[in-house]
């Protein structure tokens, strides 16, 4: 390695010369125990990859020696990695309040890259063709980092919403998930307006939404092509379970069995999917009128005919409890899920209950 020997004469203002690390001189800095910051190593690869790319600025003291009043982090990598670093030779400092104003001005007024730069610099570097990897390596940043940079660069929605600054990085991650899909991408961009929380359990519930309607469509192939109708909302059907051949005058009044049900010309399924594996499937006549409703009235019950037997009021009170419960235990469960009630969590709550409705009758 060359080095460029500093002779001890006068100098004149703006002199760019190469010093040896280890031959520099660290003014005082209001920067006290610079060191420390060297303990991201990213800085002091990118010194060892690239060199010291900006000159630091300094003077020369009575001895002749390199003094470096800005870029002491840089110096200091330097020397870590073995290497030269250009030095801006100006005039010596008058005195202890220009230091320290200059110091002062250098350090606090920096601006780093903001997340749209990175972004677009990780992108225009891709386009470059440079895989992810060498990205990564070229920049000292990690290779998850520059996926997820070069994800929202090639969302127009995410990388559009960065550049005007309306949302942070970690937010148009999120929308660039779902790029291409409007409909998603209009919700979660009027939620991103709120709390963090509220787009993550919102994009969340889309994600598990596209799993459930894969595999919905998945199981109601496989009964179509048996030759099993497969009701829809535009379809009108009641559950097997409300109707009944028995007659308006019976006491008994089973439900219709479901085997026997699939001879009728209205028999069908309705297919309903949850957490993409749990798939419930329920037989429904689309022809209800040919039989009969179990109850005079759907979500009540005949009367009872003479008084209740203690296995009877047992198995009410059961039911009552299970009524109770069910509901606030799935209430406690979906909260302590997200660690906070939301509004997002009110169509699930409701959705759930609904579920639920059956439980106690």
């Amino acid at each position: 390695m060359t080095h460029t020997t500093i002779a001890p004469a006068a100098t004149a203002p703006e002199e760019l010369v190469r010093v040896d690390a280890a031959n520099i001189v660290l003014e005082e800095n209001i920067r006290d125990h610079p060191e420390d910051a060297l303990v991201e190593d990213w800085f002091v690869d990118s010194v060892r990859q690239h060199g010291v790319l900006q000159a630091v600025l300094g003077y020369r003291n009575d001895l002749g020696q390199v003094v470096v009043r800005d870029g002491q982090l840089r110096v200091l990598a330097a020397r870590l990695v073995g290497c030269t670093v250009p030095v801006l030779i100006g005039e010596r400092p008058l005195d202890v309040v220009h230091r320290v104003t200059e110091q002062y001005v250098t350090n606090e007024r920096r601006t780093g890259l903001t997340d749209h730069q990175k972004v677009a610099a990780f992108r225009q570097l891709e386009l470059g063709g440079l895989s992810v990897t060498a990205i990564a390596k070229q920049t000292s940043t990690s290779k998850e980092q520059v996926k997820a940079s070069l994800t929202v660069a090639k969302s127009v929605d995410a990388s559009t919403a960065l550049a005007g600054g309306q949302i942070s990085f970690d937010t148009a991650l999120v929308l660039a998930e779902f790029d291409g899909d409007d409909a998603a991408i209009a919700e979660l961009s009027q939620i991103a307006e709120g709390d963090f929380h509220d787009l993550e359990y919102a994009a969340e519930q889309i994600r598990q939404e596209r799993v459930n309607e894969a595999k919905r469509i998945e199981v109601v192939a496989d009964f179509q092509a048996a030759g099993v109708r497969v009701a829809t909302d535009e379809d009108s059907y009641e559950s097997v379970h409300r109707l009944t051949n028995a007659e308006p005058t019976d006491t008994m009044r089973p439900q219709l069995d479901a085997d026997e049900h699939k001879t009728c010309p209205g028999h069908a399924v309705t297919v309903v999917v949850y957490h993409g594996d749990d798939v419930r499937v329920s037989p429904v006549c689309c022809t209800p009128e040919a039989h009969r409703p179990r109850w005079a009235s759907f979500g009540s019950t005949p009367a009872q005919a003479g008084p209740m037997t203690d296995e009877q009021k047992a198995e009410r009170k059961t039911r009552r409890i299970q009524a109770v419960i069910a509901p606030l235990t799935l209430w406690m469960v979906l909260i302590d899920m997200s660690g906070r009630f939301s509004e997002r969590m009110l169509p699930d709550v409701v959705t759930k209950l609904w579920d639920l409705r059956e439980v106690g009758r």
